[in-house]
């Protein structure tokens, strides 16, 4: 009887001293209370460093926060690491994209915007060149065809 009566005493020593209607939220930190005692008398008896209860759920309590940063590796095969992107490579040819003629912006139907194919350019456009059938921004298309 002497073993409960003091299992009692050391949850008693640091009560946490929470108001809750609920009764099953008082149950389950009252369970977390003994199993952190039973914790700490596991704990006296491995002949480790000496530590009084205070610290001691301190500790665990530090632990349990740390343990969310830990990175832990993933379950499985590792998979490869994906290749970067490239910026696509001008789809015209030399021969059409230099000449001077019917390089003319035209806007497209399409719902989904193209990124722009000049170099320096990184936005997304709809008009596309009606030569070249390459997706330039309006303001991109004398960059583009010149040399």
């Amino acid at each position: 009887m002497g073993g409960v009566d003091l299992m009692d005493q050391c949850v008693a020593m640091y009560p946490h001293r929470r108001k809750n209607k609920r009764w099953y939220t008082k149950v389950f930190f009252h369970f977390l209370d003994v199993t952190t005692v039973n914790a700490w008398h596991l704990y006296k008896m491995s002949g480790l460093e000496q530590m009084d209860l205070l610290h001691f759920k301190a500790s665990v309590a530090r632990a349990l926060i740390n343990a969310g940063s830990i990175k832990t590796r993933g379950r499985g095969r590792p998979s490869a690491t994906p290749p970067r992107k490239r910026r696509a490579v001008s789809k015209a040819p030399a021969e059409i994209r230099f000449v001077s003629g019917n390089h003319w912006p035209q806007l497209t139907e399409a719902k989904n915007a193209n990124r722009c194919q000049d170099a320096a350019c990184t936005r997304k456009t709809k008009y596309i060149c009606m030569q070249c059938c390459v997706a330039l921004c309006p303001g991109c298309f004398a960059n583009y065809h010149g040399r």
